[in-house]
């Protein structure tokens, strides 16, 4: 039952489902897919600040975003499936908005029009690789205006939207599965083949980056996916043909041919520092690694490359605490790290000496070990440690004594001093 005040927009896809043929089938053909496609509508609505309509080459409308009872009557009439007035259409007219949706990947901005009770639009076209036009996105400025990005957002759903109406006509997740083989998820041979069926122009240099949540964090598989679609939006605005995975809990990109002078360190921080705008994806404090670019894309370069990510993004990151990072810059966490993970696993490793240290602590209520971490993280300088810990220089020294003497180690030696680290560093 409906509510008799209930809004168009609530109660048209009500109607439309009176109309399918059978469970599973919808007006059109559409069914299989218009979910997803509502999804990137309802995505793209919210990054853009306005009211979005993704529509087919035929102007048939195939999903859109909620209006909020903010929709004006020409957005109206386009879900409704009416035309629009004869004088909004010699405004698109006079803006060249058919000709240049058809022709160009471009954003066109029309103005507001309160005589024609009008709000102002952005309109793009959806392309196919080969340039022909599979349809297109219409947003209405909504209440709070449209985003400063808003433009680069669009073109990157317009990227987005490619790929979901290839799936329409496909049924398939086939391109999900490419992407797999192509990250080398099964064998480094089957990437050679998938960047062929992905129509990858594997003589071009390119960039992967790793994507991770933060140590600690375990995000769920929803809120992954939610992330890896909006990630395809803003990648897509400036790589047409990047490519977004998610294998396991990490996200990988591809992009190939990187503009010249564009620092990918940078951008990635950008992107990274957009997503922290965004509460769903906030939680996950996403955290990057940049492989060197990779000269040929139809070999074995893009699963290496995504190894490389891997060590980083398995280790401790960067030493410095930076969200972005390569693995050149932390190659001697990358490195510690997986020395660590060798030897963590041999109980032999947990030198009874420190063993000693701890328990006094324990018993005592006192903070040897900490202030042995400390001391030896500041190259044995008293002072330095001291300043850290806040505490007197003449205290500090004491400390490091009655370790010595419960230990029997001397830290003077230096290679009692890298056997402590590295034990340290097993105990975590």
């Amino acid at each position: 039952m409906l509510d008799a005040r209930a809004r168009w927009d609530v109660l048209l896809p009500r109607v439309q489902h009176l109309f399918v043929d059978e469970p599973g089938q919808a007006v059109a053909g559409h069914h299989a897919t218009a979910s997803s496609l509502e999804e990137l509508a309802v995505l793209l609505a919210d990054d853009i600040g306005g009211l979005v309509t993704i529509e087919d080459a035929g102007n048939r409308v195939l999903a859109y975003s909620p209006s909020l009872n903010a929709a004006d009557d020409i957005r109206a009439r386009a879900i409704l499936g009416r035309g629009a007035p004869p004088p909004v259409m010699a405004l698109f007219s006079a803006w060249d908005v058919v000709d240049t949706v058809t022709r160009t990947t471009d954003v066109i901005r029309v103005p507001a029009d309160p005589a024609l009770g009008m709000h102002s639009r952005l309109i793009t076209g959806i392309h196919r690789a080969d340039g022909s036009l599979l349809g297109s996105i219409w947003v209405q400025e909504g209440p709070h205006g449209f985003t400063a990005d808003a433009a680069a957002v669009l073109r990157g759903g317009a990227v987005a939207a490619v790929s979901v109406l290839h799936r329409m006509t496909d049924g398939a997740d086939q391109e999900d599965e490419l992407l797999r083989r192509l990250f080398g998820e099964y064998s480094e041979e089957d990437a050679a083949v998938a960047a062929g069926m992905l129509r990858i122009v594997t003589e071009d240099s390119a960039v992967v980056i790793g994507l991770a949540a933060a140590a600690g964090v375990a995000p769920n598989e929803d809120l992954l996916l939610s992330t890896v679609k909006r990630l395809r939006i803003h990648v897509g605005a400036l790589w047409t043909d990047a490519r977004v995975a998610l294998l396991g809990r990490r996200i990988y990109l591809l992009l190939p041919r990187v503009p010249s002078g564009t620092d990918i360190t940078v951008w990635t921080e950008q992107l990274l520092e957009r997503f922290d705008d965004q509460e769903a994806v906030r939680q996950l404090c996403l955290r990057a690694a940049i492989a060197p670019v990779i000269t040929d894309t139809g070999t074995v370069g893009v699963p290496r490359a995504r190894a490389e990510v891997d060590r980083v993004l398995t280790s401790s990151g960067s030493g410095d605490g930076s969200r972005v990072t390569t693995f050149e810059r932390s190659r001697t966490a990358v490195l510690l790290s997986e020395i660590v993970a060798r030897l963590s696993p041999y109980e032999e490793v947990a030198d009874p000496r420190l063993n000693a240290v701890a328990d006094y602590d324990t018993a005592h209520g006192s903070f040897l070990m900490d202030t042995l971490r400390a001391y030896l993280r500041s190259g044995c300088n008293a002072r330095d440690a001291a300043r850290f810990l806040n505490l007197h220089p003449n205290t500090l020294r004491y400390r490091i004594a009655r370790v010595e003497a419960l230990s029997g180690l001397d830290l003077h030696d230096p290679d009692d001093r890298l056997l402590t680290e590295m034990v340290l560093l097993v105990r975590g």
